[in-house]
């Protein structure tokens, strides 16, 4: 329900009064432990500033925004040196609090992180974010909350507990990465920062995901030859079609009526033969 609708029911603005926690002394209030200030985590942070419950946030590093905040020392996993964002500006950004205008249709990693940054300013919780401090260990403190172990070995107690760290902080390899039987160089995408390390070398990418088709465009500028290892088919699409943007060029196919005209299997189909007419051939 939207915040016009519940405040017309009768006792309605009474109610999101209380949730905001008006009229209600601190010590009524939970106290939140919120670990992470990337994108989920500061959105967690701004709807928490809004209901006026007290938190504290969390993060290892050195500035909000997660992999948008690049690090080249490899430390955390971060976006790279040339990363821009691979989805339209536009369908990438907070609902109340929209990229400016003057932002390209795909972003840079530099302007995604300063919008991020602006996203605290505006709504004012910066304040209550301490970047360069992990939690180790958060245990259930029996029915009174949770006990939360900073990396300085502090220990607070919270009422409630928010973990937004991410899922992207384990590398995931796979079993033969571990068997010595490969002599030239290999990391994991997570530590891919820039594409000059690999000037003049053969590449081969394994995966085909977000990270995968993205690291296989930046290093085939730099590399002798690139080549993408994956074990089915999938479609690969350019940022624009005929001069459009790709959402836009071919955004008929996400509309529900054209999803409810053709059974399941004809979609198919025909999302196949566009592909194959308009892109692949190209």
């Amino acid at each position: 329900f939207t915040r016009a609708f519940v405040e017309r029911i009768p006792g309605g603005a009474r109610m999101l009064e209380r949730l905001r926690g008006k009229g209600r002394s601190p010590r009524q209030l939970p106290r939140v432990c919120l670990v992470g200030a990337g994108v989920g985590g500061i959105s967690m942070g701004k709807a928490l500033t809004e209901y006026g419950i007290p938190f504290d946030c969390f993060d290892g590093r050195d500035r909000i925004g997660g992999i948008w905040a690049f690090d080249p020392d490899r430390k955390f996993t971060s976006v790279w040196h040339a990363m821009n964002q691979n989805t339209p500006r536009g369908l990438y950004q907070y609902t109340d609090f929209p990229m400016p205008d003057d932002y390209p249709d795909f972003p840079s990693h530099q302007q995604v992180h300063a919008y991020l940054e602006s996203y605290v300013d505006h709504f004012g919780f910066r304040d209550r974010i301490q970047l360069n401090t992990q939690v180790k260990r958060a245990e259930r403190f029996g029915d009174k909350g949770w006990r939360v172990t900073l990396d300085s070995g502090e220990v607070r107690h919270y009422d409630a507990l928010i973990v937004a760290n991410g899922h992207h902080n384990e590398p995931n390899f796979p079993d033969y990465y571990y068997r010595d039987v490969f002599d030239g160089e290999s990391i994991h995408s997570q530590h891919y920062r820039y594409r000059e390390d690999y000037r003049d070398k053969d590449v081969l990418v394994v995966g085909v995901g977000n990270s995968g088709s993205q690291v296989a465009v930046d290093i085939s500028h730099a590399a002798k030859s690139t080549c993408i290892s994956l074990r089915r088919g999938v479609y690969v699409l350019p940022h624009y079609l005929l001069g459009l943007r790709m959402d836009r060029a071919m955004a008929f196919l996400n509309d529900w009526w054209f999803k409810k005209i053709l059974p399941y299997p004809l979609f198919n189909l025909v999302h196949t033969g566009l592909y194959k007419a308009l892109i692949q051939r190209h």
